[in-house]
């Protein structure tokens, strides 16, 4: 399977090799990477669409839109798993995220329930969004995405990740317990079949 992985920024793109490390820096970083989040908020749509999310008011205008929003929050990540194709490559999966205030993780809940991850003044991180192609599943990419994610957290300063899922995407459950997460006695006020999660760093 040849798949490259792809860290995203404003400013730059990196393609990441199998441990992990920078293998080199694209060229024409700018226009690369605003093709590489369109490309994105494509599948992005395509994925959502499925069940049992069922989410089918998304737009990739309105994706895009909230990728370039959520990249200049405080410690974004942002990683694409593409398929080398001529000319460009093509997106088959992507997870992103960034640090939370509680006043942050109080609005994307809309509740009070999870306070209780700062209670202890650690730093949280939230992870927004993870999906892989349907023509790239159980391939091991959700989970080689979620420990570039993961492995590229600041030691000391991010000590906690949270994240949310539906009660029956059996699939993500099953890598969040396997990379460590724990499922907490939270479910999301907007979406009550979905359910936070958490791992300590």
């Amino acid at each position: 399977m040849n798949v490259e992985y792809i860290q995203v920024g404003l400013q730059k793109i990196e393609v990441i090799n199998g441990n992990g490390n920078p293998a080199q820096e694209a060229s024409g970083a700018e226009n690369g990477a605003e093709i590489l989040i369109k490309k994105c908020a494509h599948l992005y749509c395509e994925i959502w669409r499925e069940p049992p999310w069922y989410e089918d008011f998304w737009v990739p205008v309105k994706v895009v839109e909230d990728i370039m929003s959520q990249m200049n929050k405080s410690d974004s990540k942002f990683f694409l798993a593409c398929s080398p194709a001529f000319p460009r490559p093509e997106v088959v999966g992507f997870t992103w995220g960034y640090g939370v205030t509680v006043e942050e993780m109080r609005e994307i809940c809309a509740s009070d329930q999870l306070d209780m991850l700062f209670s202890d003044g650690k730093a949280v991180f939230y992870i927004d969004e993870l999906g892989v192609a349907l023509s790239h599943r159980k391939k091991g990419l959700g989970k080689k995405l979620s420990d570039f994610l993961l492995d590229s957290l600041s030691p000391g300063k991010i000590h906690r990740v949270t994240l949310r899922t539906d009660i029956a995407a059996v699939a993500a459950r099953t890598l969040y317990t396997k990379i460590g997460f724990k499922e907490l006695p939270a479910k999301d006020a907007n979406y009550p079949d979905r359910t936070y999660w958490v791992k300590e760093l």
